[in-house]
């Protein structure tokens, strides 16, 4: 893939993220519709094991996300409970989940950056996110979302390495 196209993918997400967190708070049916059809689409376009790192990326959604909620590092824009995750923001996660093989390939067997860089991404996407209106962030407790997101993000790497490394292995396989 060139480096235009992991561009693109890259740019695609990023404007999927912009209008899931700016719609998530009035017109949250919006963001579901948009990220639930983001990831669908791109994961029907790449090999099937992707769906093992979109089902991990959903669960890591759940319970990560679910158990901000239940600490009250996350809550709904009114101040409510968070619960359960939102559609939209599981359907985000998914749809990063889509990105990983292509825009981060370059973390594959690099599992302690994917850690560091996920830790700091990740809390400073919450903090946009809360900027924006999606949801509320307490920010004292935003250690915990980038421990949160330094486990997460390597754990779908690797699983994405695992993934093509095991697609890898059987098209060897076949032509022996």
């Amino acid at each position: 893939m060139s480096k235009k196209q992991i561009a693109l993918w890259a740019l695609a997400f990023k404007v999927l993220w912009i209008v899931t967190l700016t719609q998530a708070g009035e017109r949250a049916w919006i963001s579901t519709l948009g990220v639930w059809g983001y990831a669908i689409l791109c994961g029907s376009r790449q090999p099937s094991f992707i769906w093992k790192v979109i089902g991990m990326a959903m669960l890591c959604s759940l319970l990560g996300d679910g158990g901000l909620g239940w600490i009250k590092v996350l809550q709904m824009p009114d101040g409510s409970a968070l619960g359960v995750p939102p559609l939209w923001l599981i359907g985000l996660w998914a749809a990063f989940a889509t990105i990983i093989p292509i825009c981060f390939r370059w973390l594959y067997n690099r599992l302690w950056l994917a850690s560091i860089l996920g830790a700091a991404s990740g809390t400073l996407s919450y903090i946009s996110g809360g900027k924006l209106g999606a949801l509320m962030v307490d920010g004292e407790g935003l250690w915990w979302i980038a421990a949160e997101w330094g486990v997460a993000l390597p754990l779908l790497v690797w699983l994405a390495q695992k993934g093509e490394d095991d697609v890898f292995t059987e098209t060897i396989s076949k032509t022996v």
